[in-house]
């Protein structure tokens, strides 16, 4: 074989390699659910800044957050004892890492962070603030004028 040939095949089989699988900037380093008054924390921290989304979605009688990383993940569960957050389960999905994060109680808010040093996505899942009405100060009697 000639020079050029062999140049030709070791071109075409590093194509080859970089077409066969997703290659990620980012991989999901620890992921860690924190218990705090009044919220519960969830953070994904990365190696590398990566962009996420996530929406929620009603299970079996439940709620739950999903999140969608682009970036890759060993698979892992974790079980949380907070009041808010019963769990999370990360799975690699395609060219992406899915985190469904299983929620106690009804409907709470979501706040997003986005942290550097080591890159992190930060949610905290807070309960719903309750709608406050406001107090009526009783009306004064008016004594009749004589």
């Amino acid at each position: 074989m000639t020079l050029r040939r062999l140049s030709c095949i070791a071109t075409a089989l590093a194509s080859l390699a970089i077409l066969a699988g997703p290659a990620w900037s980012a991989r999901v380093v620890e992921v860690r659910v924190g218990n705090h008054p009044g919220f519960s924390r969830v953070v994904f921290e990365l190696d590398a800044p990566a962009g996420y989304r996530f929406e929620r979605r009603e299970v079996g009688g439940g709620e739950e957050i999903v999140v969608e990383l682009s970036a890759a993940s060993t698979p892992r569960k974790i079980v949380s004892g907070s009041a808010m957050v019963a769990g999370v389960v990360l799975e690699q999905s395609g060219t992406a890492s899915v985190a469904r994060i299983r929620l106690r109680g009804a409907s709470p808010r979501v706040k997003e962070l986005i942290l550097g040093g080591p890159p992190r996505i930060v949610l905290d899942v807070m309960r719903p603030e309750e709608v406050a009405t406001p107090a009526v100060a009783p009306k004064a009697a008016v004594a009749p004028a004589a």
